[in-house]
């Protein structure tokens, strides 16, 4: 009897975290139109002083998201990455 009174409740969490999960997914993108008014060009320099893989890995991943994010919104991007080994 205890089972049974245990999967009622974590198949309502599970439902809402899958819930969640989905929209964030599938969310559209927010726009900066206001923030970019008048810009053709989208200058940005990245410092990337990291010192392990992983968190390397996710900066290059946020790098790559906002390049296509100004293509997106049609500015045109000037990235600069200046790379700084860690001890």
């Amino acid at each position: 009897m205890m089972k049974v009174e245990r999967i009622g409740p974590m198949c309502v969490w599970i439902g809402c975290i899958y819930f969640l999960l989905v929209n964030f997914v599938y969310a559209e993108k927010p726009s900066d139109e206001d923030a970019l008014q008048g810009l053709t060009e989208g200058k940005v320099v990245w410092d990337v002083t990291v010192s392990s893989p992983a968190r390397l890995l996710f900066l290059m991943q946020v790098i790559e998201e906002t390049y296509d994010d100004l293509v997106r919104q049609n500015i045109k991007p000037d990235m600069y990455l200046r790379f700084m080994g860690v001890c």
